[in-house]
């Protein structure tokens, strides 16, 4: 079937195993560097720093074997710009959310129950998750299910929403770029025609009253 095309290849799944690795170590480093923490806990600061140093320098590690989106957000991004196909899609969401349960897991395994934070209900008001994955691999290992749904519906809509106005407004491939300016010049012309059927007369009129003269 064309829509599985790719699927079945030893590179596609080389690249569905580093994203799984990559994705798990995201969890075991960034909820870890703060899951041991005491009463008052980590600054808002300190979080920050840990989640997006942790994920940048996994990407780079990372970005030859794989794509390393390593958020569902993303990866359905993708999809909607038709950088990948449906079912690689599907097959990166299910092995990100896979990778971010055990990854969860394991930190919880070796951190003492007394000094967890739970992370995706704190940070002032959200959590600021912004990874689904993420989210889902704490609420499957703590069994904290509360507005769940929203950790999934925001961090979706607003990828999707971020990759159309990339792909359309700031920087469009070529191809859209040389179509959309088609479609540009095509209607500035049939504008242009316009005018000119609704004052036949107009310009003709002086040309002839000029041509008499002479």
């Amino acid at each position: 079937m064309t829509a599985f095309k790719g699927i079945w290849t030893r590179p596609f799944w080389t690249s569905m195993a580093g994203e799984f690795l990559a994705v798990f170590l995201f969890l075991v480093v960034s909820l870890g560097s703060t899951a041991g923490i005491t009463i008052p806990g980590p600054s808002d600061t300190h979080i920050a720093f840990c989640f997006g140093f942790s994920i940048a320098i996994l990407i780079h590690c990372f970005g030859h074997i794989c794509e390393a989106y390593l958020n569902p957000a993303v990866a359905l991004a993708m999809i909607c710009t038709r950088k990948i196909t449906v079912a690689k899609g599907i097959f990166y969401i299910v092995i990100q959310c896979l990778a971010a349960i055990a990854g969860a897991g394991v930190v919880a395994l070796v951190t003492p129950n007394d000094k967890w934070p739970v992370g995706i209900t704190k940070i002032k008001y959200t959590g600021a998750s912004m990874n689904p994955a993420r989210s889902l691999g704490t609420s499957v290992v703590f069994n904290h299910w509360e507005n769940h749904w929203i950790y999934w519906l925001g961090p979706m809509m607003g990828g999707v929403l971020a990759s159309f106005l990339y792909e359309y407004l700031f920087c469009p491939d070529p191809e859209v770029k040389l179509r959309l300016q088609a479609n540009f010049s095509r209607q500035r012309n049939e504008d242009e025609s316009v005018q000119l059927n609704v004052h036949p007369g107009g310009g003709g009129g002086e040309y002839n009253k000029l041509e008499a003269t002479a």
